[in-house]
């Protein structure tokens, strides 16, 4: 026989924490141009400090080779439970050549950003910003705030300029924000594209932010104690149920049983689990729209309990215990190893 508890708390609202930031003159991202030419460092313009990444143009229209990425190396160890959010500032200006007829940026004027997910292996452009019939602004005009999903559309994915004809500063994009989830590691590259005198693509403070709101579920713990299994959890959003499966030789696998959610935006919740059971227990999360998330598996043996820390193959590779066959190897938090056939 089985008993659940369920203990719900709330707490405050979400929080933000600054991961990586490169402001041009400081920085611990380290940002920098692609190639030394056409862009550079410029002070005529600046969001902080003294100084902006710039491209500036210089062709007749025709020009397919002023372009250039600033590229922002990977960023390793993150939890893809979390959300991040990539920001940056924008500008157009004209301080190269304010009296070109050229002057501003056009629709094939683009800022792209491209983001990797894999160390900088590929790269898959999540947003482009274009002007518009000799758009210029400056640094404190609208905002964009876009979520990344892996693919990029022609229609949803372009934030177009407003006309700004030559007629001074225009309505453009200046404050850049990209919401990325589910990822490991981060690394962006922004594309910056001209071809005329007096086009120009103006950037300033790179960052790189964590929401320490869980998108679905941020487990805190989970392990046994006395004849219970116990599970914390930090907040949940569209979480719909948790599946408890059971196995005792780590390779057969049955679902013990579900519980549904309690939770919210803003809850903390601590489910408890009554079980004389020993052996494995794999703790899945399964949200509203049908995605299921492996969240932990713990050993309990004699009261006792190891965690389960990795599973590695024959080749040494981590892999899924729930998904894998073959000669398998469980490393456990204590220091011991199990080798298991499956």
């Amino acid at each position: 026989m089985r008993t659940i508890f369920i203990i719900l708390i709330s707490f405050s609202s979400i929080s933000q924490t600054l991961l990586k930031y490169d402001n041009i003159e400081t920085y611990d991202w380290f940002g920098a141009w692609w190639n030394p030419s056409p862009a550079g460092y410029y002070t005529n313009a600046k969001v902080s400090g003294t100084t902006s990444a710039a491209i500036l143009g210089a062709g007749n229209g025709t020009s397919a080779t002023e372009q250039n990425w600033y590229s922002l190396p990977n960023v390793s160890g993150l939890n893809p439970l979390y959300e991040y959010e990539f920001r940056f500032r924008l500008g157009s200006y004209t301080f190269s050549n304010s009296t070109a007829t050229t002057k501003g940026v056009d629709v094939a004027d683009i800022v792209e950003v491209q983001v990797s997910r894999d160390n900088e292996l590929t790269y898959t452009s999540e947003l482009r910003i274009t002007g518009f019939n000799n758009s210029t602004w400056n640094y404190q005009s609208a905002s964009i705030n876009h979520v990344a999903d892996g693919t990029y559309n022609s229609v949803t994915d372009v934030y177009q300029s407003v006309s700004g004809n030559n007629n001074g500063l225009s309505t453009g994009y200046s404050t850049i924000k990209l919401k990325i989830s589910g990822v490991t590691q981060i690394a962006v590259d922004v594309l910056a594209r001209v071809n005329s005198a007096g086009e120009e693509w103006w950037f300033d403070n790179f960052e790189l932010w964590q929401i320490t709101q869980p998108l679905y579920v941020g487990l805190i713990d989970f392990y046994h104690l006395e004849g219970r299994l116990i599970w914390q959890i930090a907040t949940e959003i569209n979480t719909d149920y948790f599946i408890l499966y059971y196995s005792q030789d780590g390779n057969t696998w049955k679902e013990l049983d579900r519980i549904d959610s309690k939770g919210g935006i803003g809850i903390f919740a601590e489910y408890i689990y009554q079980t004389d059971l020993k052996g494995y227990f794999l703790l899945t999360e399964v949200c509203k729209n049908g995605i299921e998330t492996n969240l932990k598996t713990i050993y309990v043996v004699d009261k006792k309990q190891r965690n389960l820390i990795n599973v590695v193959n024959m080749l040494g590779q981590s892999v899924d215990l729930l998904n894998s066959t073959g000669v398998l190897l469980l490393i456990y938090s204590d220091g011991t190893t199990e080798r298991i056939l499956k």
